[in-house]
């Protein structure tokens, strides 16, 4: 089995990002599908919703950006 490990500076987000906070990425490709976990801090979420007026929009907004900056940053 062969494995490898990078660290790299996280590139600039277009929401506020709390950097303390571990944002996960993982994907397993096994018998031709590929599982893939993606993980963001709910608190990061919360404090953009407090920044930007709390509603269902803005929550969807901010997750769409959460995931895909979280899954871009890994190719």
């Amino acid at each position: 089995m062969v494995f490898g490990l990078s660290v790299s500076d996280s590139k600039k987000s277009k929401i506020r990002r709390l950097s303390f906070l571990p944002r996960v990425d993982f994907t397993i490709d096994v018998f031709d599908k590929k599982i893939r976990y993606t993980q963001v801090p709910l608190s990061e979420l919360m404090y953009n919703l407090y920044k930007d007026g709390i509603n269902k929009e803005n929550a969807i907004r901010i997750i769409k950006a959460q995931i895909t900056e979280v899954r871009k940053e890994t190719k």
